[in-house]
């Protein structure tokens, strides 16, 4: 993905996503063990590796939409019921891979002032990004949890480390950046 930067023509960076996305998705489907020797060889898992970079990259693709359009937040509860009902018909890897990434991207753009919560007592948004992977390997390590508590337990204990780490490190650290 890194080496897209230096194509200069944005149809082409799209081009080569849609393309990207479509085998990823595809391979993630119906041949998930493609190459699954050669990702092995690496300490990886092919359906892995297919099913993730399938959302990876239509996140990518979403980028080129203007989500900050009022159409784009009337979708949060529709994509939200369709996440969820794909989890129940047993349908959630073939739904999920577009879905999933254009919610999140459409909540993480959405001026929602029902989210203005998050960020009132400060910005969690570098804690999440620095102590979010670190527990969910710990939580996920340690204890044996279904899918739902895992995804809760997740997100408690990583917006309660992002909050002590914005209000005793981060917070207290904008108080020197004068100096630099």
């Amino acid at each position: 993905i890194a080496l897209l930067f230096y194509i200069r023509k944005k149809k082409y960076v799209y081009i080569i996503l849609l393309l990207g996305f479509i085998f990823s998705y595809y391979f993630s489907l119906f041949h998930p063990n493609l190459f699954s020797k050669y990702f092995r060889t690496l300490n990886l898992n092919s359906q892995d590796i297919y099913r993730l970079s399938a959302y990876f990259i239509a996140g990518s693709l979403i980028t080129y939409l203007k989500l900050q359009s009022r159409f784009f937040s009337l979708l949060i509860i529709p994509l939200s019921v369709i996440i969820m009902l794909s989890a129940y018909v047993n349908m959630y890897n073939i739904i999920t891979p577009v879905t999933l990434p254009l919610l999140i991207l459409i909540i993480g753009t959405s001026n929602c002032s029902s989210l203005k919560w998050l960020t009132r007592n400060g910005d969690i948004s570098y804690g999440v990004y620095i102590y979010g992977f670190f527990l969910q390997q710990i939580i996920h390590n340690t204890l044996n949890l279904n899918i739902w508590m895992f995804c809760a337990l997740s997100l408690l204990a990583t917006f309660v480390f992002a909050y002590a780490s914005w209000k005793y490190i981060e917070s207290s650290s904008l108080k020197f950046k004068h100096i630099l």
